[in-house]
């Protein structure tokens, strides 16, 4: 029982740390296409 537990609590300890590596995934992708299209938004204004 307490092995089963242990094992849940490590299921979910994974789970976070996979959510916050997606996350931070995701939000460093979209700074990258952010600064492109600023990038291209400054160069096609002038």
């Amino acid at each position: 029982m307490i092995l089963h537990d242990l094992f849940k609590e490590c299921l979910c300890i994974c789970d976070l740390h996979i959510l916050l590596f997606t996350v931070l995934y995701d939000t460093t992708e979209l700074s990258n296409v952010w600064t492109k299209t600023m990038k291209f938004q400054s160069e096609s204004d002038s």
